[in-house]
């Protein structure tokens, strides 16, 4: 067994915040979608915050388990792509405070971005990989995990329908689906994540080829293995930056 000493650097920051006001019609429409054993008579709240506590939950244990099914090389190059024509209208690890008739019931923290665009628009791969996980997945409705290698993966949530299947190798750009209202989703739109062991990480450093080369290249050429490709090489006179040994 091999050790490598990794740059660690921990930075302060303050995350966004919002409420969400729960509607009749919303928890009519969607407490029968995903909790149809649901006993009858039983308040659409209670069951609602049985779905958004429980079954968020067993959402994130899921990703998890995926997230140990990885190839063993990377299976992607360049930056990682957001969709064109979308924007994003709810940010990574945003606290979310829920209100019912005016009163908070519930707080939860929303991983990954929400990405808005047309109604049912196509939803491209961020990067090249290998499908590993297809279907309803509690409140994330349907959804798509693309297997990058090493442990980085792509989850695609709150799809009206799926193009692709386990297994399937995955380009850059291909269309994986169409966005929709599956699971939690007040609108149309698109549930984007980056994971890495099936732990949500922010999104945009995986937009930003620089951010790669630094972060992720350099480290990767100073441990003697191959550099990510289509994120520019690190030059072979750059100094390597000081290194704080972990244990």
């Amino acid at each position: 067994m091999a050790t490598r000493a990794l740059a660690v650097e921990l930075k302060p920051r303050v995350f966004p915040r919002d409420t969400i006001e729960l509607k009749e019609a919303f928890l009519a429409a969607k407490v029968p979608e995903l909790l149809p054993q649901a006993p009858p008579g039983r308040p659409l709240l209670e069951s609602f915050l049985v779905i958004n506590r429980d079954q968020r939950r067993q959402a994130e244990e899921e990703k998890t388990r995926v997230g140990a099914r990885t190839a063993d090389k990377p299976l992607w190059d360049g930056p990682f792509t957001q969709p064109r024509n979308t924007k994003v209208f709810s940010n990574f690890a945003e606290t979310r405070t829920y209100l019912y008739e005016g009163r908070p019931v519930d707080t939860q923290v929303h991983f990954g971005f929400d990405l808005a665009s047309t109604r049912q628009s196509p939803v491209p791969a961020a990067n090249a990989g290998s499908v590993v996980f297809t279907g309803p997945l509690t409140i994330y409705g349907n959804t798509v995990i693309v297997d990058h290698g090493w442990g980085l993966q792509t989850l695609y949530a709150h799809l009206s329908s799926i193009d692709v299947k386990v297994g399937d190798t995955i380009e850059k750009g291909q269309e994986l689906g169409r966005t929709g209202t599956s699971g939690l989703a007040i609108g149309d739109h698109l549930h984007f994540e980056v994971l890495v062991s099936g732990v949500s990480v922010t999104p945009v450093e995986w937009w930003d080829a620089k951010w790669i080369r630094d972060r992720i290249s350099r480290p990767l050429k100073e441990a003697g293995l191959p550099e990510i490709s289509g994120v520019g090489a690190v030059p072979d006179d750059e100094p390597a930056r000081p290194r704080r040994r972990t244990r």
